[in-house]
């Protein structure tokens, strides 16, 4: 997955190793995180 807009444009994301039990955000969770972000 890369960034698409902004400063970080084009910059991939650092992966989560598999060895860590992690479960997909719920689409609420993801927009308040970019409720957050937005300028």
């Amino acid at each position: 997955m890369r960034i698409l807009a902004g400063d970080s444009r084009g910059r991939p994301f650092k992966s989560v190793p598999k060895s860590l039990p992690v479960k997909p955000i719920s689409s609420r969770i993801k927009k308040s995180v970019f409720d957050i972000l937005r300028p």
